[in-house]
C-alpha cells in the first residue's frame, strides 16, 4: 500500500520477478542488486509501467540476459547493470539514445 513511495532498495534478496511493481506509480529510484531477476517477455507490461518513471535503476548481479525491458525508459539518468548474463550488447545501443542518461554501467 506504499503507492507514494519514491525510493526503494531490495538488494540482497531472492527476487526473481518484478511482478507487482506496476503499483509503485511514484517510484523514481530503484535498487535491485544481488537478486535472481531475469527478463521474461511476458512481464514486459510490468517493466514498461514501472520503469518509464525511474531516474535511477541499479540491477547489478542478477540473471539478466537482455535489456529489452528498458525499451520505454526515457526518464533514466543513471543505470547500473554490471555482473549480469548479457548476451548481446547491441541491445544496449538504444540506451545511448535516451536523452537523460548520464551514467551507464554495464
Amino acid at each position: 500500500k506504499c503507492t507514494k513511495l519514491e525510493e526503494l532498495s531490495l538488494d540482497n534478496n531472492l527476487i526473481q520477478s518484478l511482478e507487482g511493481f506496476e503499483h509503485f506509480e511514484h517510484l523514481r529510484k530503484l535498487s535491485l542488486n544481488n537478486n535472481e531477476i531475469y527478463f521474461n517477455e511476458e512481464q514486459q507490461f510490468n517493466f514498461d509501467f514501472c520503469f518509464n518513471r525511474l531516474t535511477y535503476l541499479s540491477i547489478c548481479n542478477n540473471k539478466l540476459s537482455s535489456l529489452k525491458f528498458l525499451a520505454h525508459s526515457n526518464s533514466l539518468i543513471e543505470f547500473y547493470a554490471s555482473r549480469n548474463n548479457l548476451k548481446n550488447l547491441r541491445e544496449s545501443f538504444h540506451l545511448k539514445c535516451l536523452l537523460c542518461l548520464l551514467i551507464l554501467d554495464l
